[in-house]
């Protein structure tokens, strides 16, 4: 029987994928943020990749294992020269506060109950949803106090919840030109007041949404600047190489202090890293913590204003 060329036909594979990745990742540059969820689906090619790679090496097919060791460097490259690096920060020895702030998915089908067993779980005193359906803030409020609502009747539905009222000085909503997005502002009662935003940016797959996306980042960005000891986190839709993250975090000067697949959250790692959590002049210690029924994974946030140095 005439053996099958396993060498040229891998190498053809491997070789047009790489291409691909290679021609619409760069877009990611540009504010065009497929591009930047092609590098992350890449990431993951890369793994698949070196199995192909040891394959290859075991079978002694030398040009064919070359070129996909090629191939997984130029995957990961792009991903790691453009995105926003997740940096370590020092834990709070006694916490001011403890925050949980997460998408819990407006078509949540989930009963009220389990999402309530699963945010109480979360032991937070600041719960910061975004995205809830319509009746779950009021469901919620039998049992905590909500001391902002925005309700929008649409995906960019708000809320913050607190067990005290005492634990916060002041809530605002940010309104944004050219969307219907707003962002949460809590001012938590610390030694210092910290500003705690939660954000949902409007999602890159709606063309007329894109000049949203890019205005919000920088007016977002001036606000942010303004305070003192803050944490930004939520929903972003966008990943760590996309404008959105990389602008405001140079025009805010924060620094992620997250990592991760968060969404879709049933997939794991294989997933995509769109929630983050940034800061800026406090101690942070971040837990991810899942809600029942959401399809994102959300942080619990634990938080002081950081009393010396940078």
């Amino acid at each position: 029987m005439k053996r099958v060329p396993r060498g040229p036909h891998v190498r053809r594979w491997v070789g047009v994928i790489a291409a691909l990745a290679a021609l619409v990742a760069p877009l990611a540059y540009v504010g065009f943020t497929p591009g930047a969820l092609v590098l992350s689906v890449a990431r993951h090619l890369s793994v698949l990749f070196a199995l192909v790679g040891v394959l290859a090496v075991v079978h002694r097919e030398w040009r064919t294992a070359l070129l996909v060791a090629l191939a997984c460097v130029g995957l990961w490259l792009p991903w790691w020269i453009a995105s926003v690096p997740t940096v370590e920060v020092a834990a709070p020895t006694s916490p001011c506060r403890r925050l949980f702030v997460g998408n819990v998915f407006e078509r949540n089908v989930e009963p009220t109950d389990a999402i309530r067993a699963s945010l109480d779980a979360a032991r937070a005193d600041v719960t910061l949803l975004i995205e809830p359906r319509p009746d779950l803030v009021a469901e919620l409020a039998r049992t905590a106090t909500v001391i902002l609502h925005h309700d929008a009747e649409a995906k960019f539905d708000l809320a913050a919840l607190v067990v005290d009222r005492t634990f916060v000085r002041a809530s605002r909503l940010h309104t944004f030109e050219g969307t219907g997005s707003v962002v949460g502002e809590v001012e938590l009662a610390c030694e210092v007041p910290v500003s705690v935003f939660f954000v949902h940016i409007p999602a890159p797959t709606v063309p007329h949404q894109q000049r949203a996306r890019w205005h919000m980042k920088d007016a977002l960005a001036a606000i942010v600047r303004a305070r003192e000891h803050v944490v930004v986190a939520g929903d972003f839709n966008a990943t760590p190489p996309s404008p959105v993250l990389r602008d405001l975090a140079a025009g805010a000067e924060l620094v992620r202090v997250t990592s991760g697949a968060t969404w879709p959250v049933r997939s794991g790692p294989v997933g995509v890293p769109i929630d983050h959590v940034f800061v800026r002049g406090v101690d942070v210690r971040v837990e991810r913590h899942s809600v029942a029924g959401s399809d994102h994974a959300g942080y619990i946030v634990e938080v002081s204003p950081r009393r010396r140095g940078p």
